[in-house]
């Protein structure tokens, strides 16, 4: 890097502050639960299958990016949909914050459980127009205090505190089914991640892109195994702890971003949704027929057709699909993908959906006579300045 005008420690720091503010942005209500739901269900295939592909899709973000005009280009074309993926991002957060300990500290009262997100969001609200040096150097202390934890959670270790299956437990096999989606869902959703985006321009994309990314999956890496510690071990006092802080960083980080492009058509757009939106998921954690793993139909269906069907197709130099298009294919895949990952022995559904993005992505001639050659997004708007 002898061509850099700045050093060779200034250039370290720089990727690695970056990669650890993208391994606690993206240490949420996924990374966090989710293996534990998998290894109820599955045993420690479920595991494997999650964060094979998980750290992947990260690690992968750099590389498919390359330089950053082309993230600027992606952001331009697809705003909207990224505004909306850090909204139900946070959406995710709430209803998780209020949900969780009723599966895992059952002795805990539900109503006192039900106002856990409030502060959280409150002090993540609060905290958004913080600016990015200041969010690398509090991730780096988010990130440590993670670290902390897990070490005062293993002192606490004395056997007794093992934590007992509270997901139903399913034939391994299963878990097959589902890998498919797992893996485009961890490979596609990282493109509408903002925070990604954010953080490979700051370090400059190309080289120093790829390295951060690299170093994040490294970084992130760790995280999960935190999880995979604490879904053995139970949810002591470290791992709630733990929980809370991540999702307050999470949370502020996507508030960050909408806030950034409140001006814009887009942002003006989703503005309007966004406490509707956050009250609901909140709301929702008292509905018995609700559970955590409805959430998924975003990161495992809606989010992934997005992208599959209009940033891939025009990466691919197809037309992408029209908006009506895109709402029928989502309409039509909703069912399988929700038994499948509902509903045990139900799994080979999750086959249709994975099955039919794939071909979606690389063809689908029906599709092409459905789609207009001009993107479908509203035309681009000027960043604000500061936005990412």
């Amino acid at each position: 890097m002898s061509a850099s005008p700045e050093s060779e420690p200034q250039y370290f720091l720089r990727v690695v502050g970056w990669a650890v503010y993208l391994a606690c942005s993206w240490t949420w209500c996924i990374g966090m639960y989710l293996p534990v739901v998998l290894l109820d269900h599955y045993g420690w295939p479920g595991i494997v299958a999650f964060a094979i592909p998980n750290v992947a899709g990260v690690v992968l973000f750099g590389f498919g990016v390359g330089v950053v005009a082309h993230s600027r280009s992606m952001i331009s074309g697809n705003r909207g949909a990224m505004l909306w993926f850090s909204l139900i991002t946070i959406a995710f957060h709430v209803y998780f914050l209020a949900a969780v300990w009723g599966y895992e500290l059952q002795h805990v009262p539900a109503l006192l459980t039900f106002f856990v997100p409030l502060p959280v969001v409150a002090a993540a609200w609060m905290a958004r127009r913080l600016s990015d040096r200041s969010m690398v150097r509090v991730a780096a202390g988010v990130y440590a205090f993670s670290w902390a934890l897990v070490f005062l959670l293993a002192r606490l270790g004395d056997g007794e505190h093992l934590r007992e299956p509270v997901w139903a437990t399913r034939p391994e096999s299963g878990v097959v089914f589902l890998a498919p989606a797992l893996i485009i869902g961890f490979l596609l959703c990282p493109y509408l991640d903002l925070t990604f985006h954010r953080a490979f321009k700051a370090v400059g994309g190309r080289g120093p892109g790829k390295t951060t990314f690299a170093l994040f999956g490294l970084a992130f890496s760790m995280m999960l195994l935190f999880t995979f510690y604490y879904s053995l071990s139970g949810f002591r006092w470290p791992v709630i702890v733990h929980i809370l802080v991540q999702s307050w960083f999470t949370m502020t980080l996507h508030f960050k971003e909408i806030d950034v492009r409140a001006t814009t058509a887009a942002g003006e757009a989703l503005g309007r949704w966004l406490w509707p939106v956050l009250a609901l998921s909140w709301l929702l954690a008292l509905v018995p027929v609700v559970d955590y793993r409805w959430w998924f139909l975003f990161t495992g269906l809606v989010f992934p057709a997005y992208v599959a069907l209009i940033m891939v197709r025009r990466r691919l130099g197809q037309p992408a699909v029209h908006q009506a298009v895109l709402a029928l294919v989502v309409a039509v895949l909703t069912p399988f993908a929700a038994l499948s990952f509902l509903v045990g022995g139900l799994e080979w559904l999750a086959l249709v959906p994975s099955v039919a993005l794939v071909l979606a992505m690389f063809g689908g001639s029906a599709l092409t006579a459905a789609s207009e050659r001009a993107p479908i997004a509203p035309a681009a708007h000027a960043e604000p300045r500061g936005a990412a």
